[in-house]
């Protein structure tokens, strides 16, 4: 994660299932897909009491690319060009990304939700 940020003391997300979980920071963060292309999201918190990487259709939205869910697939573009896709799996959509994503980090999992029960407290 690049440019983090410390949370503020006390800083929480509300998950759909009545639980908080603490943010111990947030910031910027770099996917790389199996498509070769990059694609940067900013303000990513950092929970590490979750147990997968989550990307919320809303911030993937503020990254501006075209994000299309259909067919057990989602496929993302950015002004027409082809970025990167996931299938889906149970419920979520499992992001198509090589080792080199998450800055260092040695998971090459992100799971997309077109909407989550996720909401910042505190």
């Amino acid at each position: 994660m690049q440019d983090f940020e410390n949370a503020a003391d006390g800083e929480c997300i509300y998950m759909g299932n009545s639980t908080t979980a603490k943010v111990l920071g947030k910031g910027n963060i770099l996917f790389k897909f199996t498509s070769s292309k990059l694609l940067s999201l900013s303000n990513v918190l950092y929970v590490s009491s979750l147990r997968r990487n989550l990307v919320s259709g809303i911030l993937l939205n503020k990254a501006r690319p075209t994000t299309v869910v259909g067919d057990d697939k989602v496929v993302i573009s950015r002004n027409r060009v082809f970025v990167g896709k996931g299938y889906l799996n149970g419920s979520l959509f499992v992001l198509n990304l090589t080792s080199e994503t998450l800055n260092g980090n040695a998971s090459t999992s992100a799971y997309f939700a077109e909407s989550i029960d996720l909401y910042m407290v505190g």
